[in-house]
């Protein structure tokens, strides 16, 4: 491992750790569900890890991971609405 991935590694570590709590009860606030938040949480700081590369320290990491986060829960709302319309309609013959 590099000396620069590993600076970007801790600079990202330390960045996102302080907002792990609010992004979860965030979360939770919207699901009413703690293994839902757990795993939004989860793939949410998934995500930023694997685009912290592009995190700079200038980045407002609190609204960046937020947006991460956000776009993850539209995500499953979305596939959950489908998965709803597709299982609601009745086949007509």
């Amino acid at each position: 491992m590099s000396k620069a991935t590993t600076s970007t590694q801790t600079f990202f570590s330390e960045k996102i750790f302080s907002y792990l709590n609010e992004a979860y009860n965030y979360s939770l606030l919207i699901n009413n569900d703690d293994h839902i938040a757990e795993k939004q949480l989860v793939r949410s700081c998934k995500d930023a890890a694997w685009f912290s590369e592009y995190l700079s320290p200038e980045t407002d990491t609190r609204i960046w991971l937020f947006r991460i986060m956000i776009k993850i829960v539209e995500d499953q709302n979305q596939e959950n609405n489908i998965s709803t319309d597709t299982s609601s309609t009745e086949q007509v013959t």
